[in-house]
């Protein structure tokens, strides 16, 4: 922000793993996963000082070890399947960053590439999203849809962990650590070159842009004077685009040719993961919020950011 200067800091992150569950229980659109009694969650190991909020239609808290869920008796049952269902899959940057990398890197053992994949239906639904998955399903899993807090029994279940580690909410935004923003590189690699080795970008290497991205037409528009600063940077030659409106195929393309980015926090920036080494990102987002997971991409993709308080 301002005049400081950027800063590496480093820390150890979890162990990653793929591994089977059997007689596993999940609900749709959750990161709850339930076998032998037991409740997996990767986030609450470490989460000594009780900040993270796990709290969801279906968890409805935790007390000592002891996880209180509110399940329906209806369960669907499935003989085995892969989950890629997830916490906050209707959000861009959860969907992308947290959730699909975990196919990819399942799809690395040959022996699960046959496997049906359990997805939230809100997916399949949006289009963007679905084509996500079209694109990097090149192993054509039978996709079997799961709504909103489902209940699956799936006798034996393939699991990839967490890698990604911030926590989607905490009881008191004042206690985010700089750790919650560890990101496994490898996996963002993976996913980012499988959609790059199945989609056809014309003209990559063509004059570069620079983009300022709107939310004007969202439900959640991060910027009161959103006009005035979005004429600003009209005035001085950026391209206003609106990513809500745009393919997923244009949305890579807008960003894989751009010389600056220019947005308020939000998903769409997702997409910097899509850019070439060097691209500026100039990122709007009040420093209280202390939030550091953009800078962490950009700094993992040889990226330029920049942060407007």
């Amino acid at each position: 922000w301002g005049k400081t200067s950027k800063e590496i800091k480093n820390y150890l992150s979890k162990e990653t793993y793929v591994t089977q569950i059997n007689d596993a229980v999940i609900f749709g659109a959750t990161n709850i996963v339930l076998g032998g009694g037991y409740f997996l969650n990767d986030l609450i190991c470490d989460d000594i000082q009780k900040r993270i909020d796990l709290r969801d239609g279906v968890l409805r808290k935790i007390e000592g070890s002891d996880a209180f869920i509110s399940e329906s008796e209806e369960m669907n049952l499935c003989e085995k399947a892969i989950s890629i269902v997830g916490g906050a899959s209707y959000n861009y940057y959860h969907l992308l960053i947290e959730i699909l990398p975990k196919l990819v890197i399942i799809d690395c053992f040959e022996e699960y590439r046959h496997i049906p994949i359990l997805v939230d239906d809100v997916v399949l639904n949006i289009p963007q999203f679905r084509r996500v998955l079209d694109v990097i399903n090149v192993c054509n899993h039978p996709v079997i849809a799961v709504k909103n807090h489902e209940k699956w029994f799936v006798k034996n279940l393939i699991y990839a962990s967490n890698h990604s580690w911030m926590p989607i909410n905490l009881y008191n935004r004042d206690m985010l650590f700089i750790s919650d923003f560890m990101i496994a590189e490898s996996y963002l690699y993976k996913l980012r070159d499988k959609i790059l080795e199945n989609i056809h970008l014309d003209d990559e290497n063509g004059e570069k842009q620079k983009y300022f991205v709107s939310r004007k037409n969202t439900n959640n528009v991060r910027l009161k004077n959103e006009q005035e600063i979005r004429n600003i940077f009209e005035m001085n030659g950026y391209e206003v685009i609106y990513p809500e409106e745009l393919t997923f195929e244009e949305q890579i393309k807008c960003f894989r040719r751009a010389k600056c980015v220019v947005a308020a926090s939000g998903a769409a920036l997702t997409n910097i993961i899509f850019c070439q080494p060097g691209t500026k990102i100039i990122c709007l987002i009040p420093r209280e919020f202390k939030f550091h997971m953009y800078s962490t991409i950009a700094h993992l993709f040889e990226l330029e950011p920049i942060f407007l308080d």
